[in-house]
């Protein structure tokens, strides 16, 4: 007695055909410009010659420009009855990244707690938009101080070869309103775990890395 098995299924293969109908609106385009890109000659136009549509996208790339990394679309204004470049967001926070070689002392020889070592800081500068610049500098010393405090993210590491515990103290902060930057003293405190004696002031000449950052909203 002799069974076969049939196996039932669709074609080995399915051609579909898709270049029919007429063709709709070409993608978004991303532009470079350098500075506001309402302002004539601003646009780089090396990749995209042809004039912006609706929904476009511009990237301010002039690291001068108060709006660098700036993001606009071009999109109807019906307040003004027309197509405009407007700015919605920016690429990338406001921040900078520092590295320097510096000295921890302890404490107890510059009349601090004894159970920390103490390393001063070159001051940190930080560009911001005018808006945040022009906020801060409004306010009195210590608001500012704490306002900064607030609004800024701080990382750091200290190169060591044991472990650490440390903080971040921030000094008095002061603003450059004609060039929109933020200068920062900061000093960092840190103690090391010794095998041997436990925990103990960090001394000696150490790397420091910090990247600091302010939230704008």
């Amino acid at each position: 007695m002799t069974e076969s098995l049939e196996l039932l299924g669709g074609p080995a293969s399915v051609m579909v055909k898709v270049d029919f109908g007429s063709s709709g609106a070409r993608g978004t385009n991303f532009y470079l410009t350098y500075g506001d890109p309402n302002v004539p000659g601003n646009i780089n136009t090396l990749y995209f010659p042809n004039p912006p549509q609706l929904f476009d996208f511009a990237i301010n790339i002039d690291p001068d420009d108060a709006g660098y990394l700036d993001a606009y679309q071009f999109v109807f204004v019906p307040e003004l009855n027309t197509n405009l470049w407007v700015p919605g967001l920016r690429l990338a926070p406001d921040f900078a990244i520092f590295k320097q070689d510096k000295t921890f002392v302890p404490g107890s020889a510059i009349g601090l707690l004894p159970t920390l070592g103490y390393a001063q800081l070159d001051n940190l500068v930080l560009p911001v938009s005018a808006d945040v610049a022009g906020i801060l500098a409004a306010l009195p010393q210590e608001q500012r101080n704490q306002a900064f405090i607030t609004q800024a993210n701080i990382t750091y590491e200290v190169y060591n070869g044991k472990p650490i515990s440390s903080m971040v103290i921030p000094g008095n902060i002061s603003v450059d309103l004609v060039n929109n930057l933020v200068t920062v003293p900061i000093s960092i405190a840190a103690m090391e775990l010794d095998q041997s004696l436990g925990w103990i002031p960090l001394a000696g000449l150490k790397t420091i890395s910090i990247m600091l950052g302010i939230a704008e909203s």
